[in-house]
């Protein structure tokens, strides 16, 4: 972590696909509570499930080497497809921000979900 921040590159075969990363800034957000995004960058790597194996190696290092109580991720409502990322990772819907990110549309609602280190342990259990 670098000034509360991790940025990572997410690999698969050789490639460069997409980028992941963790914050947990100065004063942002509680102690022991990261927020985390992902993001690939070509529509053919997507769906492959490496996006959710990526999410899933973070939040598992965030609650192992940085000691984290929670991890929380925000995506845009119609983002079905995350959403399900999430969910399968047992993540909880915690509701949804009206009006949080700006975009061409104007601002966005964002869903907003959340796992603790207890319900991530129960989650890995009923991954596989």
């Amino acid at each position: 972590m670098v000034e509360g921040r991790l940025d990572l590159a997410v690999e698969a075969g050789g490639r460069l696909i997409g980028e992941v990363d963790a914050r947990q800034p100065k004063n942002g957000l509680p102690p022991g509570v990261y927020e985390i995004g992902i993001g690939l960058f070509a529509d053919g790597d997507k769906s492959k499930g490496l996006g959710r194996e990526a999410f899933a190696l973070l939040t598992d290092f965030l609650f192992q080497a940085h000691e984290a109580e929670r991890v929380q991720a925000s995506t845009w409502v119609e983002n079905i497809a995350m959403r399900k990322v999430l969910e399968r990772l047992g993540y909880t819907y915690e509701g949804i921000m009206r009006g949080f990110m700006p975009s061409q549309r104007g601002r966005d609602d964002y869903a907003m979900y959340g796992i603790t280190r207890a319900e991530r342990a129960a989650a890995k259990l009923n991954e596989h």
